[in-house]
């Protein structure tokens, strides 16, 4: 891999947090609480159950591997059971952490494929991995709660533990504009946490049941959590109140809204005319976009046939109001939200687990339960690519390696990376 390596900056990182503590909106007594209670069309719905039996004690049988070929560029191996969830830094994109059924997080130099650090401090399977906007910090969220955090700036050599919630670690997000962490558990609280001071700075609780998915809004002024109660939420992270609540009820707006446990959530990308939306996907395959604080339902999009798995808006550099939304039927579908129309439609196969797109390429890649990767182009609505080498399910991908690379974790316990630069070239 042909880039140079760059050092992580040291920052006054608690000043970076005094700053942000201090933008963050304060709330007015006057500010009372706006409940959006949607029109309640029926029990809670979920997805049926296809399973079939046979099938699966027949493949059970089978206890020879699943061979393909290998078009990885880069095999990393150092977890010893499933990985479960891989992310780049936004500074080195050399740099990766990725996080396995094994209980550790290992961070990774790919340049020179080795292992920088081992976190173990968890003693759970760490399914949720995320670095923060400036680089210097990495975070990993196990199955039973623990967060460890690691100072990539050296400014303390072992990682330390953030306290507080008792149950899976389901998302990470943090501040756009400090060391300030956001997290969702299913304990059905979400919690934020000061992390150069180690401190706890605020609970999110108010659901009433496990908080699936969650962000920061692009401009850090609101947090925005979605769970398996079936409903949205937005609040002020100073007062940690809920500002907003969108959800079946017996009151209407003339809409309806989901009626299944929400897996995905995302929020528009900062300065576009998505800025104000908030998308949603749910386990019956419905799609919902509603405006951040009027609660309105802006689009339902047509459903997916099987649970919304990954939502996604396009980054800034993309220069396009875009969705990208991906299910269990094998479907990825993209967009155009300045119209609520869908501009194109991908089929990958098997559950897509994950969506995400390049930042300012029109490409998007998608990894399958079916173990490949695919990368498409949703300008010319063609494939672009395809990458095999997993022998198992994909459960993330991320762009690295100056987003030339695919990283991709899977259940054949290995962190792959896909070069695209050279699969582009044969197009």
């Amino acid at each position: 891999m042909e880039e140079n390596r760059t050092e992580f900056p040291s920052s006054n990182a608690t000043a970076l947090v005094d700053e942000v503590e201090s933008e963050l909106p304060q709330l007015e007594e006057e500010d009372a609480e706006k409940i959006i209670i949607l029109e309640d069309e029926g029990g809670k719905e979920q997805p049926e159950d296809d399973l079939d039996i046979d099938e699966v004690a027949e493949d059970a049988q089978s206890s020879e591997p699943r061979r393909v070929k290998d078009d990885a560029a880069v095999v990393l191996r150092g977890h010893t059971s499933e990985t479960l969830a891989v992310a780049a830094s936004p500074i080195n994109r050399n740099i990766l952490i990725s996080g396995g059924m094994d209980d550790i997080g290992i961070i990774w130099d790919i340049e020179l494929q080795t292992i920088l650090a081992k976190v173990d401090g968890t003693k759970e399977s760490v399914s949720t991995v995320s670095f923060s906007q400036d680089g210097n910090y990495a975070a990993c969220g196990s199955e039973n709660g623990a967060i460890s955090i690691v100072f990539m700036n050296g400014s303390r050599p072992e990682p330390s533990v953030l306290e507080g919630p008792s149950d899976a670690i389901n998302f990470f997000s943090w501040h756009p504009k400090g060391p300030v962490l956001l997290a969702g558990s299913s304990d059905t609280v979400a919690y934020m946490w000061n992390v150069v001071k180690g401190t706890f700075m605020a609970a999110f609780a108010g659901h009433e049941d496990a908080i699936t998915c969650g962000s920061f809004t692009a401009d850090g002024k609101l947090v925005v959590t979605a769970s398996r109660d079936s409903s949205v939420r937005v609040w002020s992270p100073t007062s940690a109140s809920t500002l907003l609540r969108i959800q079946l009820g017996l009151a209407s707006l003339g809409s309806s809204f989901h009626n299944a446990d929400i897996y995905c959530m995302a929020v528009g990308t900062a300065d576009t005319s998505a800025s104000m939306l908030i998308a949603s996907g749910c386990a019956a395959g419905d799609v919902f976009v509603t405006h951040r604080e009027s609660g309105q339902v802006v689009a339902q999009l047509p459903r997916h046939e099987g649970g919304v798995e990954s939502i996604a808006f396009a980054p800034q550099g993309i220069q396009l109001v875009l969705l990208a939304t991906a299910g269990a039927d094998g479907v990825i579908r993209i967009w155009d939200m300045e119209n609520s129309t869908e501009r194109c439609k991908f089929l990958h196969g098997g559950v897509v687990s994950k969506v995400v797109w390049h930042p300012h390429k029109p490409l998007i890649a998608s990894g399958s339960s079916d173990g490949t990767i695919m990368v498409w182009n949703f300008l010319s609505g063609q494939q672009a690519c395809r990458f095999e080498g997993h022998t198992e399910f994909v459960s993330d991908v991320c762009f690295a390696g100056d987003n030339n690379f695919i990283a991709s974790t899977s259940g054949d316990g290995t962190v792959r990376l896909f070069d695209l630069r050279k699969e582009l070239s044969k197009a």
